[in-house]
């Protein structure tokens, strides 16, 4: 399955049903396993569960943007900022935690913690790691493409 932006939640968003600030360090991050990844359908997902995350030593359940560094870190500083030819662009800091012990994380999920109507935890954001990687007492990274988490062409 590829990353995307489920369906559902950008027009709550567009609508107004919801408000998603996307700069917001409160929102959470969550990793999630193979089968969550196979079942995904962007047209249809909403709320994010716990069914399927993958959590270990050194990341607990979802934490928050400003978490995700871990203890004593800073936050991963998620930006909003519009580009060239009518792009908008969803970045943030590349992430490095060290000392975790992780098994077969094959993605990640952002969602709106603070949300809850009409979809609670709204999932605005999936990113699909194109494989499987664990560590064990070790560091876990995600590299950011040179044109963040997302964009969105609004030309």
């Amino acid at each position: 399955m590829a990353s995307g932006l489920p369906r559902t939640v950008w027009l709550n968003n567009l609508n107004g049903s919801h408000v998603l600030n996307l700069s917001l360090t409160t929102h959470k991050a969550a990793f999630f396993n193979t089968t969550y990844q196979a079942a995904l359908a962007y047209d249809t997902i909403a709320g994010w569960t716990a069914t399927n995350e993958v959590t270990g030593t050194g990341w607990a359940a979802a934490p928050t943007l400003a978490l995700m560094q871990g203890a004593g870190a800073t936050s991963v500083n998620p930006t909003i900022a519009a580009v060239a030819g009518g792009i908008v662009r969803y970045d943030m800091d590349d992430l490095a935690r060290t000392t975790t012990s992780l098994t077969s994380v094959a993605g990640v999920q952002f969602y709106a913690d603070a949300i809850t109507t009409p979809t609670a935890d709204p999932i605005y954001c999936i990113v699909d790691f194109g494989g499987l990687y664990t560590t064990t007492s070790g560091t876990f990274g995600i590299t950011w493409s040179g044109q963040g988490v997302f964009e969105i062409d609004l030309s």
